[in-house]
């Protein structure tokens, strides 16, 4: 009986004998190229973690090298956590409440951050390729970044259905003024649009009641988005930036990130 192999990532060998001639066609016309990578604070730095970014600096150089043109990476460090097994969550009247944790106000998720701060200023100065370091609250920060929500709220029902495909909900969250709380899986958040390009969100704190938010891309409220929202947002950001600055954005994601996932964003 004949032998048979099967390898998951043999196809793409018959067609590319180096990984950076996948961009060669958009390469031509670009005037630079930027890696984007991201790791959650919920632990320090890994093995894993070193493979994805060693693949970020690797790739970014082949770039450089073969297209001559500049190359940046974009990290993502995120602290805004609401899983119940990294921070202290609440259950009230059987519903889940988190807090808007971050580097500020976690010392643990402060302390990862330091480290991985230092594995990214190493491999930066080892590759001499400059680095923009991002955590939550400067992603949602962004100008071009709101402007992407605020794209997925003008379309609200269309969305819902692709980003949360069982309950089809937009998951946005708001932390309460008082207490911080916000509830994890916010299916009572209430949407409205108020203006062309401003919504006001509303939600219910189990201890203080109805409260409400405004956003626009004009203002800097600080809201929730779960990870299928806010990685679409990233990807509709990404383009708009690159269109503006005529660049090649890269988005390296660990295998945990593979599947259907990257087929569903």
């Amino acid at each position: 009986m004949s032998s048979y192999r099967y390898d998951y990532f043999s196809g793409i060998a018959h067609i590319v004998d180096h990984v950076e001639d996948l961009y060669r066609n958009q390469a031509e016309t670009k005037d630079g190229f930027r890696i984007l990578i991201n790791s959650r604070l919920n632990g320090p730095p890994h093995i894993g973690t070193l493979v994805n970014y060693m693949t970020g600096f690797v790739l970014a150089e082949r770039l450089r090298k073969t297209y001559q043109k500049p190359v940046s990476i974009i990290v993502e460090l995120l602290d805004n956590l609401s899983d119940s097994s990294f921070q202290r969550n609440y259950w009230i009247d059987n519903k889940e409440y988190c807090l808007m944790d971050s580097i500020e106000t976690n010392a643990y998720y402060a302390q990862n951050y330091q480290m991985f701060i230092k594995v990214l200023h190493e491999l930066s100065s080892t590759f001499k390729i400059p680095i923009e370091v991002r955590n939550y609250r400067d992603i949602i920060s962004l100008p071009s970044f709101r402007k992407s929500v605020l794209e997925v709220l003008q379309h609200a029902e269309y969305f819902s259905r692709q980003l949360q495909p069982s309950d089809g909900k937009l998951h946005i969250r708001i932390p309460c003024p008082v207490c911080g709380l916000m509830q994890k899986k916010p299916a009572g958040s209430i949407i409205e649009q108020v203006d062309k390009e401003i919504f006001r969100i509303k939600e219910v704190c189990p201890k203080h009641g109805i409260h409400e938010m405004l956003f626009s891309p004009k203002n800097d409220t600080i809201i929730g988005l779960n990870n299928t929202f806010r990685i679409f947002c990233r990807g509709l950001t990404l383009v708009d930036e690159d269109i503006a600055q005529n660049t090649l954005s890269i988005i390296i994601n660990g295998y945990d990130w593979a599947g259907t996932w990257p087929l569903q964003i």
